[in-house]
């Protein structure tokens, strides 16, 4: 609860209106330089060393302009060591992020304390929500902390643990079993991600320039019985061969050539029908008037298609 976990000079108020996340926020109503206060201690293996960042953040909401500090300080006990603030001027258009972070520089510091002190003005039940307190720097993601503190002292032991996107990602789910992977000092996670895009089959795999990973699959669905039939072929072939954690690729690769070579001869192709003589190895027909050419029945085409340049195909497997 906010008389918990919260220690002030203030009005601090839990209340349910103009909530960003769960289903509480706190009011705060403050003249100048009153504030809201949380100690969070360090001890055993989570003790604190000197060099170790923190940053502080809590979102504020308001409808117009108010003046407040957050601050982000360090506790030998009940002794203060070093402290960092950052004054802010809320713009007035409802939810504000302000943040400050903190590195320590006492060895002796066992807790830190996240603050925020109204400024100029005071405040008038201006709703608080998603305080944070977390190692390293800051990133746009919070969590809910249903543990509750005692007095305005919470341990570090009861802070819950969450995940969050390094970047963003675009994909669709595959169903299959893959092994874990070893990542190991300086080596490069884009490889480890080549390979569960070839494990699904992805169609597309890049990062564009916002940094959004793209990974689209080709086999989301199961793989169909049939690969379709080709409306006509000479020799080229398809098919899909399942591995484990894997698909392997098998079919034609089309080269093309720069020179101009012969690909098809009229008086050679099984596919027309010769109405007249075949003089000199040109085709000819002598067509009647209103008709055409091709000819539906005759060459069991509608349409000629002139090709110009020859392509050589030859086997190439993924």
């Amino acid at each position: 609860t906010i008389g918990n976990s919260w220690m002030t000079d203030g009005t601090f108020a839990r209340d349910t209106t103009a909530v960003l996340l769960g289903t509480y926020i706190g009011k705060f109503t403050a003249a100048l330089n009153e504030y809201i206060l949380q100690y969070v201690t360090f001890d055993g293996e989570d003790s604190l060393s000197v060099g170790d960042v923190f940053t502080a953040s809590i979102w504020v909401y308001s409808t117009s302009a108010i003046l407040g500090t957050i601050g982000c300080s360090e506790y030998a006990d009940a002794v203060g060591n070093d402290l960092t603030e950052v004054a802010y001027t809320h713009g007035g258009k409802g939810w504000e992020k302000w943040v400050v972070s903190h590195t320590v520089t006492d060895a002796t510091s066992n807790r830190m304390s996240l603050y925020v002190k109204a400024g100029v003005g005071g405040f008038t039940n201006v709703p608080f929500d998603c305080a944070m307190l977390k190692r390293g720097g800051d990133v746009d993601w919070w969590i809910l902390n249903a543990n509750d503190g005692s007095s305005g002292v919470i341990s570090y032991e009861d802070a819950q643990e969450g995940t969050y996107d390094w970047v963003g990602v675009e994909t669709n789910d595959v169903d299959y079993v893959h092994p874990w992977a070893w990542v190991q000092k300086g080596d490069q996670v884009i490889k480890h991600l080549q390979e569960l895009a070839l494990a699904c089959g992805a169609r597309n795999f890049r990062v564009d320039s916002a940094g959004v990973l793209f990974m689209d699959s080709g086999i989301v669905d199961d793989a169909p019985a049939s690969l379709g039939a080709l409306a006509s072929s000479n020799g080229i072939s398809g098919g899909l061969i399942p591995v484990m954690n894997s698909v392997e690729l098998k079919g034609m690769y089309l080269e093309k050539k720069e020179a101009i070579v012969n690909v098809w001869m009229a008086g050679a192709s099984a596919g027309l029908a010769k109405a007249t003589t075949d003089t000199d190895g040109k085709f000819s027909r002598t067509v009647a008037d209103g008709d055409q050419i091709p000819d539906d029945t005759l060459d069991k085409v509608t349409t000629y298609i002139a090709k110009y340049a020859g392509y050589e195909a030859t086997r190439r497997e993924e």
